[in-house]
């Protein structure tokens, strides 16, 4: 894992749509960490410095979906990122009240908005599996790649419990690590 994550450097990133997003700019690194839990990512983050981020908009999503599937022992799998279901959303479907901008937030402090929320499909974030799934499990692949009967685009978000063994079974989708970001002058 060392020798993957030397090669990694912290991405300085400033949005398109926001570029005054910190007074500095703010730097992305995707971390190998494979099962890791979603919890033991944060920290890992924190040691680093950082936490869990965001994705502001499609560029830094298909840069980090890209340098992923580059860099990491697996070219297909599944990050953490720093997004949790709002309270208000708690145990709820797709709703007027719960969609796809709304049931979700940024926990980094830094992502603003809604433009980095690339959901997989329409249902999605569908709260299925006992309307638990408070996470974002982030995409990641050099291309399109038909898991079971759906299509996954690099990048695409599901909602999902905060636990990585629920890809266990399914490996094209496993955790294969996290995004922690900072601002870029930390």
């Amino acid at each position: 894992m060392e020798k993957i994550q030397s090669k990694l450097r912290w991405m300085v990133y400033e949005s398109e749509l926001n570029p005054l997003l910190f007074s500095s700019e703010y730097s992305s690194k995707v971390f190998s960490g494979t099962n890791i839990e979603y919890t033991d990512a944060a920290s890992a983050c924190a040691n680093n410095n950082a936490v869990l981020s965001g994705i502001q908009d499609s560029n830094e999503m298909r840069y980090l979906a890209r340098t992923a599937s580059s860099n990491l022992a697996s070219s297909t799998g599944s990050l953490w990122i720093g997004a949790k279901r709002t309270a208000a959303c708690a145990h709820s479907k797709l709703t007027a009240i719960c969609s796809k901008t709304t049931s979700f937030y940024w926990t980094d402090g830094a992502t603003t908005g809604t433009a980095g929320f690339s959901w997989l499909d329409g249902s999605q974030p569908d709260n299925a599996l006992g309307g638990n799934q408070d996470c974002i499990a982030f995409f990641f692949a050099p291309s399109n790649t038909r898991i079971a009967t759906v299509n996954w685009f690099p990048g695409a978000m599901d909602d999902v419990n905060c636990d990585a063994s629920q890809f266990n079974s399914i490996p094209q989708r496993k955790i294969q690590g996290y995004v922690c970001g900072k601002d870029a002058s930390s």
